[in-house]
């Protein structure tokens, strides 16, 4: 099975276990009808949590309750975790306008063949840039229309045009 990260818990809300998920889907009234979602406890590890009540508070985030985190100190417990929908939950909510998380995705460019993983995502005004792990060192690229030349969310792969001499500036010592 695969995952599609859409955000990560950030909180706790109100006295009965419920927590507050923060995500970039956008404006979805399907997120009301979530059976489930799926939390990274460890690296790696996805386990299903269901849920008893999903309240939408606005475009960014929703307010869970989930089976069996019945206080505030479990949903304590989960604060700060990535939560993720299987790639068909995903499908079915069909978020057009929301933001692909590229984290986790093989990068190839296209002079350079594969890089290697995206580590995390940078967001700095009218830009998103890529910390990308190349043998061991950072690389720093942007992602827009002009680098972009193919996303494949199913098998994670994200084909870019670096701008020339990009990775000469990190890779060269």
């Amino acid at each position: 099975m695969e995952f599609i990260q859409i955000g990560k818990i950030t909180g706790t809300h109100g006295l009965n276990g419920n927590v507050s998920i923060f995500h970039h889907l956008g404006k979805l009234s399907g997120l009301k009808n979530l059976k489930h979602i799926f939390i990274e406890l460890k690296r790696e590890s996805y386990i299903p949590f269901f849920t008893e009540q999903v309240k939408i508070d606005n475009d960014q985030e929703l307010f869970v309750k989930l089976e069996e985190v019945d206080t505030v100190e479990d949903a304590k417990s989960l604060s700060g975790k990535q939560v993720y929908l299987s790639t068909e939950q995903y499908e079915k909510l069909n978020p057009k306008e929301a933001d692909i998380n590229f984290i986790g995705f093989e990068v190839w460019d296209q002079q350079a063949g594969k890089l290697g993983k995206v580590e995390d995502l940078l967001e700095t005004p009218g830009q998103l840039l890529a910390s990308i792990s190349v043998n061991g060192k950072e690389v720093i690229a942007p992602l827009n229309d002009q680098t972009i030349i193919s996303v494949d969310i199913p098998t994670k792969q994200l084909k870019l045009q670096l701008p020339e001499g990009l990775l000469d500036v990190y890779l060269n010592d």
